[in-house]
């Protein structure tokens, strides 16, 4: 008996653990969001990769210019990732973490025509590092308001597994 009472404990949890829960099935035909994660597309409106501040209350698109020696970040509202978002900021900052040290750049304030007076949505930054021709990682934060600083990570992919997509 001794041994049998702890495998009954065994099945009967196992039993009450599977029946838990909504007891419907589950809608496959709806993405599966995990925690701080939601769909929107994988580019901006520029054609540059999205990053995210705050939970769902900015985006941010990156665009490199290489030739250029150039970085151009475009906020972007937190639900489409698609309509400007002018914020009050004189600057965001790109720090870069692919180089052996990293490299902190202040992307200046660049008011699209249609931003509002003391706003803005484009933050452009020239700097030498900007144009190494190798995929950049880093940061971008910024600081709006009295809130905490955003910021979030990017990682740019190779070329060719960028063709793969």
């Amino acid at each position: 008996m001794r041994r049998v009472f702890p495998a009954i404990c065994v099945l009967l949890a196992a039993g009450l653990l599977s029946s838990a829960g909504c007891g419907g099935k589950k809608d496959l035909s709806k993405p599966i969001v995990k925690k701080n994660e939601h769909p929107h597309p994988d580019k901006g409106p520029h054609g540059g990769v999205l990053a995210e501040w705050g939970a769902d209350e900015y985006h941010v698109e990156y665009v490199f210019d290489r030739d250029k020696k150039q970085a151009t970040f475009y906020i972007l509202d937190g639900d489409t990732a698609s309509k400007a978002t002018p914020i009050a900021a004189e600057t965001v900052t790109l720090t870069l973490k692919h180089t052996k040290m990293p490299v902190e750049i202040a992307a200046k304030a660049d008011r699209d025509k249609d931003d509002p007076e003391g706003k803005s949505s484009r933050f452009v930054a020239v700097h030498e590092a900007l144009g190494e021709k190798v995929p950049f990682k880093g940061s971008i934060s910024g600081k709006i308001g009295d809130k905490p600083p955003y910021e979030d990570d990017f990682e740019e992919k190779e070329k060719s597994e960028q063709k793969k997509k």
